[in-house]
């Protein structure tokens, strides 16, 4: 993806696709993500991983470059396959950091995500968002709707481990 001039007062920052070396700062990001959703002690990626994840092309990813070259933002995404539509993309994360926040960044990289999306034939687009979280407002007003009628199950990784080890399958 080219790198996209972001307007409305921040002309100095742009989207472009992740690369390698981003990953690193995208880490730091995650971090501050998961410290925000409050759920730190969740985390068991470490940036070696991510990186390692990121060349062998696990996800994709799109960052959000300042003039000075330091990242404020980023969008981690994959596509999927839906049985009733073909392709579909799944926002793992979206962030920006704190100070850049209520500027229109996190609307231009979600547009920007979802272009990306649609550019490798997906048809729709879905991702979580936590019940309490401000941007559900702002997922709402792109006509984001929420999942309903499905409910989203997880296998959390002690679970998915044990059930992985102790299947006889």
């Amino acid at each position: 993806m080219a790198s996209n001039s972001i307007l409305n007062g921040t002309p100095n920052l742009s989207v472009r696709s992740a690369k390698q070396q981003d990953m690193k700062a995208v880490f730091q990001m995650i971090k501050e993500l998961a410290e925000w959703e409050k759920m730190s002690h969740k985390l068991r990626l470490d940036e070696e991983q991510l990186t390692k994840d990121f060349i062998n092309k696990a996800f994709h990813s799109l960052v959000v470059e300042a003039e000075d070259r330091s990242l404020v933002g980023y969008a981690i995404y994959n596509i999927d396959y839906s049985t009733w539509e073909g392709k579909s993309l799944i926002l793992v994360d979206l962030f920006i950091k704190e100070k850049y926040r209520g500027k229109k960044i996190g609307e231009q990289l979600f547009i920007s995500v979802m272009k990306a999306g649609d550019a490798q034939g997906c048809q729709k687009a879905y991702f979580h968002v936590l019940s309490w979280n401000p941007a559900i407002k702002f997922y709402k007003r792109l006509g984001c709707t929420d999942g309903s009628p499905y409910l989203v199950y997880r296998l959390e990784h002690d679970n998915f481990k044990k059930l992985v080890n102790t299947s006889k399958l």
